[in-house]
């Protein structure tokens, strides 16, 4: 331990300087709102104190890898062909392919391919790829055993199966390495390889059954998420989306929840705009914010120059804007106090400026809910629930383009789940809770 020591003398420090750009503080402002103030690290501080903590840490903690966005969304959002691995257990008896194989792994594959909607095959060591409704003899036949020559015949003719069947689509092999690993070799040596997705390569067998439960998760808010841009569109045909430039000129509800989408961005989908950041008011017992209040706070006046001071939002994308720039030493006021003189406004104007023309080309949605100012209300639950849609666990749906703004945050949360917003990122997403996408669409 003495020399565990010496080697990581200050870890405890190390791992706080290392959360400190997300640690905020709560302040409540006249209206009895809450306003949260991040405490920022230059990005490349942060960098350095990831990879001192990756060094002390060593091999202690490596925990499995679970990929998931690239194995079950293909191109445009579209469902890639997925092709489940067989398994040693079967039913005695002639039986269809989906019903032949009986372990735990296979079962939990079904059920994923059927929460996803997509088109599925059976990968078979003796009979290549099958229909699921191909009705099968029981077999014993291990890929495992037989040579590597053989293997690799094998392979080229599921490969042509599969070029086939996939007819362009991404192909996701759920399957074990003996059977993904010739399969990806042949498909090296193509001249047009398919494009195959291998989520096991580096899976032990514990962890597959753990994958396949956050993938059905996954496939779950696919779904959702998919449903939601839907409603959203059908918003936009109907006039109940804007831009947000527009605001001053737009029938706003008293109470409700906001969505913004950047044109800029595409969503998952391929289209855009792409949500960026979600949010609500008025969830302090006797606030008397207003929805409208809410959004010009985050737009600014009719001069254009508004006051990142109430508006986390501005603060976000004004600090990112100044990382994207020289950084905070152009502007070392930007975040600091609740208040500030009017020489200080007055320094920070033209980027306060540069802030609001940003957000002016953004989308807006609403959600009208007008419920009681409370922290329990249906407005929180359904912010709350749209925030762990887009980012439960930190597995996104939507990525952001390498443009976005956002990844010029100092804040790592920002960055990671491609939008601006903290609190609430990462949560958990019920598809049958209060606030679920669900709930808001049957409304």
């Amino acid at each position: 331990m003495a020399s565990y020591r010496k080697a990581v003398p200050d870890f405890a420090s190390l791992l706080n300087d290392a959360i400190a750009p997300q640690v905020t503080r709560t302040l409540t402002s006249p209206d009895h709102e809450q306003t949260h103030l991040c405490i920022y690290l230059p990005y490349a501080r942060q960098r350095h104190l990831a990879v001192a903590l990756s060094q002390a840490q060593g091999e202690l903690f490596s925990p499995a890898q679970y990929v998931l966005r690239s194995a079950l969304i293909g191109s445009n959002g579209d469902s890639p062909l997925v092709v489940l691995g067989c398994t040693r257990k079967k039913r005695a008896e002639p039986a269809s392919a989906n019903e032949l194989y009986i372990s735990r792994r296979f079962k939990a594959s079904l059920r994923l391919v059927r929460a996803l909607d997509a088109p599925y095959a059976i990968l078979s060591g003796k009979h290549g790829i099958v229909s699921p409704e191909a009705t099968l003899e029981p077999y014993d036949l291990n890929l495992a055993d037989v040579s590597s020559a053989k293997r690799r015949l094998w392979a080229g003719k599921v490969l042509k199966q599969l070029r086939s069947r996939g007819k362009g689509r991404k192909i996701t092999l759920l399957a074990t390495p003996d059977y993904t690993t010739p399969l990806v070799e042949i498909n090296k040596e193509s001249d047009l390889p398919l494009a195959l997705e291998t989520p096991w390569v580096q899976l032990e067998k514990p962890d597959r059954l753990v994958w396949l439960d956050e993938a059905f998760r996954f496939a779950s808010r696919i779904r959702d998420l998919r449903m939601f841009y839907s409603w959203i569109d059908e918003r936009r045909r109907t006039g109940h989306v804007f831009h947000f430039q527009t605001l001053a000129s737009q029938a706003v509800p008293k109470r409700g929840v906001y969505i913004f989408l950047d044109r800029r961005e595409p969503n998952f989908l391929g289209a855009q705009p792409r949500i960026v950041r979600i949010g609500t008011h008025a969830v302090s017992l006797g606030s008397k914010a207003t929805l409208r209040g809410r959004l010009r706070n985050h737009l600014g006046p009719a001069n254009e120059i508004g006051n990142h001071r109430g508006s986390i939002f501005r603060l976000h994308v004004g600090r990112a804007m100044l990382e994207a720039n020289t950084g905070l030493d152009r502007l070392p006021s930007w975040g600091e106090g609740q208040d500030a003189s009017p020489h200080i406004k007055a320094a920070e104007s033209g980027h306060e400026l540069a802030v609001s023309r940003y957000l002016q080309e953004l989308e807006v949605a609403l959600i009208e809910i007008d419920d009681e100012p409370t922290k329990d209300s249906l407005r929180a639950s359904v912010e709350a629930q749209l925030v762990a849609l887009c980012t439960e666990s930190m597995q996104t749906i939507d990525s952001p383009t390498p443009d976005w703004l956002g990844l010029q945050s100092p804040v790592a949360v920002i960055r990671q789940s491609g939008l601006w917003n903290i609190r609430g990122v990462g949560g958990k997403y019920d598809p049958k809770g209060a606030g679920s996408i669900a709930s808001i669409i049957e409304a």
